[in-house]
């Protein structure tokens, strides 16, 4: 009963911060019936756990005495029990209505989903309340205020009101009123404000920012008219790197609730630590390592609460503003059980997506699919990225009819100076070429495609400056999370002469600025992003003789990682560059003549956006589980495993941490601390390795395996296998 009032409390918190924002995205003669119906949901949702056996079930876990059962009645789920008592609750409502909120309570779980179209189902669900339920209504006497006709009846006869389709004109009302019945349950659960009041003035400290910290004039601030003339739109800016596109966002975004969308949790993290500073409101983090990343800020007690709050507003989507990535929210597209709570927190808020072009197609097709259904709900998005394919504009532009494209902007400034090379990067002419170039410049950074690759390139150039005081470093996605996070900070923050080899994760999670770049072939829209990483803060031309992005024609990973085609037309594209400096309005062009070719479409790129968006437009492809739906999204569904040597050297504080995660039942603080603890000896091992290597589990109820694979801490996990083009 006391949660019951939490829920409603944490239903009038919504209401009061976003109650007219929300109400604006229905039709005007739903809208006199959408927060009395919220109320009803919320108030009506447990009242099932009056049930017998549910109650013994928590009886149990008190080590308090049985309560009597009557002969014959099993385990019903009580969210089917709790809609019981809607009857005479809904009994004023519009009839589409009557079935949106019995809907909500039935199914607010989705235990018992299965049994609807089930007869002998139902001669139960009446026993249950014949027997039960109705003879003890009195028990829920504390809690008949909080519905206006007191103590509501009783009934067995709703079974039509979940089987009853939801109107497509009542679509939105049933969406927003399962989502916030979802939000407000979860906030009172974790005992939090199920939304922060929004502070501040976004516009006003983006100024303020771009006067005091960038030192611009204000007549420099193109942003701000560009963002006001497209509030009311869906908008695309593609624009060149660094030349203000996050700025534009924050105009746009106004003083509405806000999620800031980037490809990997390195880019949020960066993103994150850019808001804190530039806005005067609190800002959400949203990833699956948001946790690790706070706590090793934190520097006192003081500092630990303050990051657990911060943590559960996040994770309960309660914050003004959140930095996330995108499978926290885009999963909702494949609709496992209560996506509604993403979807109806996306329909009040605005949402923007950074760098777009950096996920694979069928992470696109979902994104844009899901765009479309928030867009369909009355939300709004914003896409800033550096380039887009044509493929994605052509598909926007058909789906979504409020879409405003803005005029390309691009930056004179000419930062790169192109070499193509025919060898491979870890040929023996192109490693003197690297160490020539090592001896001149002070930090070099070079890009391959596979791991596999980085840790060859690694152990070749080690070998070649044996006898030099050149400094070699790994950073790729094989190292347990300590040794990563630690690497990343290196790269971002010191610039201690030396070498870096890394994978793909440097394109647009780290901001860092080399002076020269190797890198293996990818497609173009790739290649343009690992360009950005170097000569990236300059403000003029690139003057030096010597290029400054080498690329090596032949790559690893073409046909798994990278489209075949689509590499061969991009080497088409730059080779007329080689020996020259490009802008960044040709590099933009480049991205448009590859992917507007007419042979665009036997491509692999093509073939699998188009499969994929197929698979969930037209076929309204569904999962069972948030779990499924990350899988999904992911496409190749990794797991976090400790490599032999890492737990034998440690096993003794691993364990100790295990045993405190078991004891911590109660406290929650305690329970984050010990799993963050452990995941710092774990890395992410690909799916497609599952079955080939070799591993135990050494607790089951936290699913921790050992894979008994070589590591080595400057090298990673050794001899993993070459990725599968899975789709």
């Amino acid at each position: 009963m006391t949660h019951t009032k939490r829920v409603l409390e944490a239903l009038n918190n919504i209401c009061e911060y976003y109650g007219n924002q929300i109400l604006d995205l229905l039709p005007g003669n739903q809208k006199p019936f959408f927060w009395p119906a919220a109320r009803i949901a919320c108030g009506a949702h447990d009242l099932g756990k009056l049930y017998c056996i549910f109650q013994n079930q928590i009886r149990k876990k008190l080590n308090e005495a049985q309560i009597a059962v009557p002969e014959g009645l099993v385990n019903i789920p009580h969210n089917i029990l709790s809609a019981s008592f809607l009857d005479e609750l809904t009994n004023s409502f519009p009839e589409e209505i009557v079935d949106c909120i019995y809907q909500s309570v039935a199914l607010h779980h989705a235990r018992g989903q299965e049994f609807i179209e089930v007869d002998s189902f139902w001669r139960l669900v009446k026993d249950a309340i014949k027997e039960d339920l109705a003879p003890r209504m009195g028990e829920l006497k504390p809690i008949w205020d909080c519905f206006a006709v007191g103590q509501p009846s009783i009934s067995g006869a709703f079974r039509r009101r979940l089987t009853d389709p939801i109107p497509a004109e009542y679509n939105a009302f049933y969406i927003l009123l399962k989502g916030l019945l979802h939000r407000s349950d979860h906030s009172a659960s974790a005992h939090i404000g199920s939304e922060v009041k929004p502070t501040g003035n976004r516009r006003i400290d983006t100024t303020n920012y771009l006067v005091n910290v960038k030192k611009l004039d204000r007549s420099e601030i193109w942003q701000q008219g560009l963002a006001t003339e497209s509030t009311d739109y869906n908008v695309i800016l593609e624009s060149s790197t660094g030349s203000g596109k996050t700025e534009f966002a924050l105009y746009w975004l106004g003083e509405s609730k806000a999620f800031y969308t980037l490809p990997i949790r390195t880019s949020v993290n960066a993103m994150f630590e850019r808001l804190t500073k530039t806005l005067s409101e609190p800002i959400g983090l949203i990833h699956s390592d948001a946790l690790s990343y706070l706590l090793n800020k934190s520097q006192d007690k003081e500092d630990l609460d303050t990051t657990f709050d911060q943590i559960s507003l996040a994770r309960q989507l309660s914050q003004p503003i959140s930095v996330c990535t995108v499978d926290q929210l885009f999963t909702s597209v494949l609709r496992y059980p209560g996506f509604e709570k993403i979807y109806a927190t996306m329909a009040y808020s605005r949402i923007i997506i950074d760098e777009i072009q950096s996920y694979e197609p069928h992470i696109v097709a979902l994104i844009l699919k899901c765009l479309q259904d928030i867009t369909n709900l009355g939300g709004k998005f914003c896409i800033v990225t550096a380039t887009l394919p044509r493929i994605y504009l052509d598909k926007l532009i058909e789906i979504i009819p409020s879409l405003r494209v803005l005029p390309k902007r691009h930056s004179p400034i000419r930062k790169h100076k192109l070499q193509i090379l025919d060898d491979e990067i870890t040929s023996d002419s192109v490693i003197e070429y690297i160490c020539s170039v090592a001896l001149k410049n002070s930090r070099i950074l070079i890009v391959v495609n596979t791991v596999r690759q980085a840790q060859k390139l690694f152990e070749k150039l080690r070998t070649k400056l044996q006898d030099n005081p050149i400094e070699i470093q790994l950073l790729h996605r094989s190292f347990i999370y300590s040794e990563r996070r630690r690497k990343e900070n290196a790269i971002q923050y010191e610039n201690e002469r030396g070498i870096w080899i890394c994978t793909q994760i440097v394109e647009v999670s780290l901001d860092v600025d080399f002076p020269v770049i190797f890198t293996e072939l990818s497609s173009i829209d790739s290649s343009i992003q690992r360009w950005g990483r170097v000569y990236r803060r300059a403000k003029t031309d690139y003057l030096g003789n010597d290029p400054n992005v080498i690329i090596c024609k032949k790559g690893s990973g073409t046909g798994t990682i990278y489209d075949e085609m689509l590499c061969q037309w991009s080497v088409e594209a730059l080779e007329q560059f080689d020996g020259r400096l490009i802008s960044q309005e040709q590099e933009s062009q480049l991205v448009d003549y590859v992917f507007a070719k007419d042979t665009f479409t036997q491509s692999q790129y093509y073939e699998e956006f188009q499969k994929s968006w197929k698979l969930v437009s037209d076929l309204e492809l569904k999962v069972e589980s948030r779990n499924e739906a990350q899988s999904v999204f992911r496409n190749i569904s990794n797991f976090d495993a400790i490599p032999e040597i890492i737990y034998n050297e440690n096993e003794r504080e691993i364990l100790e941490h295990i045993a405190s995660y078991a004891r911590s039942v109660t406290d929650k603080s305690k329970r984050w601390l010990a799993l963050d603890s452990i995941r710092n000896f774990m890395l992410p091992v690909p799916g497609y390795c599952w079955y080939s290597y070799k591993k135990r589990m050494i607790d089951e109820k936290l699913g921790i395996y050992v894979i008994n694979r070589a590591y080595n801490k400057e090298i990673g996990l050794l001899n993993e296998p070459e990725q599968e083009k899975l789709f």
